[in-house]
């Protein structure tokens, strides 16, 4: 775990919303995208979501080789004639995207994996200005 990743993992033990705001807007993630092949780029493509236990995340990652590691791991999650896209945003426009009563899961499939639960997820999201 790079010491960037220890310290939001510090930051998110401690409950520490305007730490672990001031890490997210000042890093980059990579959010997944999923579409059937031939689709009308103009449709509404959300980022990839997932349920852990009882609760709903968006899955991000810290960079390009983490997403397509579990791009590749998880192949047989995603239907064959389904393009999967990596696109690269900002910690500010990734918080953005955390749809209501969603966690945030960095680096799923990793034993490193970071978990933000919902709820002080939206909390750092209020902090938007």
């Amino acid at each position: 775990m790079s010491n960037h990743n220890q310290e939001l993992q510090a930051a998110i033990t401690e409950g520490d919303e305007a730490k672990i705001h001031s890490i997210i807007v000042a890093s980059n993630f990579i959010l997944l995208s999923a579409s059937m092949v031939g689709e009308d780029d103009a449709e509404d493509v959300g980022a990839l979501t997932a349920e852990m236990g009882n609760m709903q995340v968006l899955v991000a990652f810290t960079d390009e080789l983490t997403a397509k590691a579990f791009v590749d791991k998880m192949a047989d999650f995603f239907e064959e004639d389904e393009l999967v896209e990596g696109i690269a945003v900002e910690g500010a426009a990734m918080l953005e995207c955390i749809p209501e009563g969603h966690g945030i899961l960095l680096d799923a499939e990793l034993e490193t994996n970071i978990l933000i639960p919902p709820d002080l997820a939206s909390k750092v999201k209020s902090l938007q200005a």
